[in-house]
């Protein structure tokens, strides 16, 4: 029996956000036959809810009871599944994770956009684990000395001992840090660690405040800092006031966007490679040289464009030191400011962040545009994109995904667009 607030759900498959999107099946009359994403359930699943949410033509709502469970439903491997916003999967095997992901994909660009590849999907990865694949992190710290990651959609901090996808390293340096965090915590807010050639680097980010100078906060860490297991930094608004991060070239990106996951990186950057067919390449969005490097060693004469000043720098003395900055020109600007000003007929390669590339793609056409690789993480952004390419005859030939972040929603994918011939 049903309360008044409640509605039955069949689960129908995974939807972008990590709810699962089902169709009310019973309960109060204007509600039958309605979408539904509720969170921690499966598709197949058939279960009572509790509407949070009425959008109109759909609602959101929180699992009450499952009455029908799937077979591939598990226990998730951490304690503290469904406070944390990390992991939305983890009840569900991994398998199952990865067939979801693709059908979320084709489904949507059919859905949103009338976009279907002229290739079959390409799924790549298939094999790899699904646990401690993170190389990158970023904990959160509260004036009382919690250390965690916060809640979905909300500021409550929840504090974390070990987290199950972060490499074994970087949940060892976890205990020293929050041994560090006792005397330090009313000052940080943000610890970034990654972990870069077998070691662990920190990043602690320190909250300005009147009460406190940079001094002060530099002579706090040398106190009870003495001698951690990590490379760390203390940033205090834009500035690095202590530091013990090696001048290496390994480290000089500490801080900065990079890959979480090492393995799934390699065969994402292999993949690109192969798809780019022309010599002469634009890279936009492109970091310190992730793509870049390697496209170089292959042949490739690559125009490189980032607004970061470090991560540029990084790529120019890692040109060096591989011997081909010869093939290798990077640009520190703004891709907007770089497109408005230079021409586009060439390859392009993206990798933009979750907001997209929308100004680009405007610009591109069939007379503009030899062929355009589209790396992301968002697919509602890259549908979006991708639909602005297909009116303006640029389609999508082919797409590869790679399951870059298990127990989460989040997909990886390379698409390949180019001009109908």
């Amino acid at each position: 029996m049903l309360l008044p607030d409640q509605i039955l759900v069949k689960m129908s498959g995974l939807a972008f956000g990590g709810s699962c999107v089902g169709l009310v099946v019973d309960g109060k009359q204007d509600a039958l036959g309605k979408k539904c994403f509720i969170p921690f359930t499966i598709p197949g699943e058939l279960v009572v809810a509790k509407i949070t949410k009425d959008g109109g033509s759909f609602f959101e709502a929180n699992l009450v009871k499952i009455l029908e469970t799937s077979r591939d439903r598990i226990e998730p491997r951490c304690p503290i599944f469904s406070e944390c916003g990390g992991c939305q999967l983890q009840h569900m095997e991994l398998a199952l994770q990865r067939e979801e992901k693709k059908r979320m994909v084709e489904q949507t660009l059919n859905a949103q956009a009338e976009i279907k590849p002229q290739e079959p999907i390409v799924f790549l990865g298939e094999t790899f684990s699904g646990w401690n694949y993170r190389k990158r992190v970023i904990f959160h710290a509260s004036k009382e000395g919690v250390v965690g990651f916060y809640q979905p959609l909300s500021r409550r901090l929840i504090e974390v001992q070990h987290c199950h996808i972060t490499s074994p390293a970087i949940n060892r340096s976890l205990k020293e840090i929050k041994l560090i965090i006792q005397d330090t915590c009313p000052h940080i807010y943000d610890i970034i660690v990654e972990e870069q050639g077998g070691e662990v680097n920190v990043v602690f980010k320190v909250r300005p405040a009147k009460k406190i100078n940079r001094e002060q906060i530099h002579d706090l860490f040398l106190r009870f800092v003495k001698s951690p297991p990590f490379n760390f930094s203390v940033i205090y608004g834009n500035d690095n006031i202590v530091s013990a991060l090696a001048d290496s070239l390994q480290k000089r990106t500490v801080g900065h966007f990079s890959q979480v996951n090492h393995e799934a990186n390699a065969l994402l950057v292999e993949t690109v490679c192969q798809q780019l067919s022309g010599v002469d390449i634009l890279e936009l969005f492109a970091g310190s040289g992730n793509f870049t490097l390697p496209l170089a060693q292959t042949g490739k004469q690559v125009t490189a464009v980032e607004c970061d000043k470090a991560l540029v720098k990084y790529g120019q003395e890692k040109a060096i030191e591989l011997e081909v900055s010869d093939r290798v020109t990077f640009v520190r600007k703004s891709y907007e400011k770089y497109i408005r000003k230079y021409p586009l007929k060439r390859d392009i390669l993206i990798d933009p962040p979750r907001s997209g590339a929308i100004e680009l793609v405007r610009m591109l056409n069939s007379e503009n545009t030899n062929q355009l690789v589209y790396v992301s993480c968002h697919l509602p952004t890259l549908t979006r994109d991708l639909k602005i390419l297909q009116e303006n005859g640029l389609y999508l030939r082919r797409i590869f995904l790679l399951d870059m972040f298990p127990q989460t929603h989040h997909i990886e994918t390379i698409s390949v667009v180019e001009p109908i011939q």
